[in-house]
């Protein structure tokens, strides 16, 4: 090593090392600790909203399930319905157009 350029390069790198040390101490460090306390906030808002909901969904499936099973033999009872009508009348229309051949 030469002892001339030595005392340069640490002086240079103590010099360097320490602005950006103090940059990062002063700039850096407190934006992410904003940054993780902002989320850390928000991240407890979100739970609390759905722990609020966590009986509802419960009720909501329990409710849409009754609706689909009521519901389907509504349907059926409906198609049935009308598709005896449809059929009755087709049976109408046969009939006449036959009556009058």
């Amino acid at each position: 090593m030469d002892s001339a350029t030595f005392v340069g390069q640490v002086t240079w790198f103590s010099l360097v090392f320490s602005a950006f040390y103090l940059i990062v101490l002063t700039d850096v460090l407190p934006s992410l600790n904003r940054a993780v306390k902002v989320r850390a906030k928000r991240l407890d808002r979100v739970r609390g909203d759905a722990r609020q909901f966590d009986g509802v969904s419960v009720s909501a499936q329990d409710s849409v399930d009754s609706m689909l099973s009521s519901g389907s033999k509504g349907v059926s009872s409906l198609v049935s319905s009308a598709l005896g009508g449809f059929v009755s009348r087709v049976r109408l229309v046969t009939r006449k157009r036959m009556a009058r051949s």
